[in-house]
């Protein structure tokens, strides 16, 4: 995938939505990294950095080899019937980092509320934007509950 092409505008993207929620998970390990306001993104040599708040993470362009903004069902949390994010993988196709926009179902301090559909429309206007753009896909999923994801 092209580290300078639509997954770099994919990744500005997203770095200017306010409370997005990245999540790194190595298979034995989940790191979520959530901070307030909007994340920054930097290219600094061959790695990215994504920061916010108190942490940071690199990982390199050249290791994505594929994009899928995901629509999952949420068995996992009460009241939160679904999650929308964006995957990037490796080429065997290994997660590498989840961006999770803003839940529909909570307010602004991750309390439950009311139904906030402009958080979903959110979601589907990056999607619209980026799906069949380098491969970039748009896919559904059904989240185990025993899983973080």
């Amino acid at each position: 995938m092209n580290p300078t092409g639509a997954l770099h505008e994919l990744l500005v993207d997203l770095a200017a939505i306010t409370d997005m929620l990245a999540v790194v998970d190595s298979g034995e390990t989940v790191a979520e990294m959530h901070g307030p306001g909007r994340l920054e993104l930097k290219l600094q040599g061959q790695w990215w950095k994504v920061e916010s708040g108190n942490w940071h993470v690199h990982f390199k362009p050249g290791s994505v080899a594929g994009v899928q903004f995901v629509e999952a069902t949420d068995d996992a949390h009460t009241g939160i019937p679904k999650l929308y994010y964006v995957r990037l993988a490796d080429g065997v196709g290994d997660t590498i980092i989840r961006f999770y926009f803003p839940s529909p179902w909570l307010d602004d301090d991750e309390r439950r509320t009311e139904f906030q559909p402009e958080r979903v429309a959110q979601f589907e206007a990056v999607r619209d934007r980026f799906v069949g753009r380098e491969g970039i896909a748009a896919v559904t999923r059904n989240t185990p509950t025993s899983s973080p994801q």
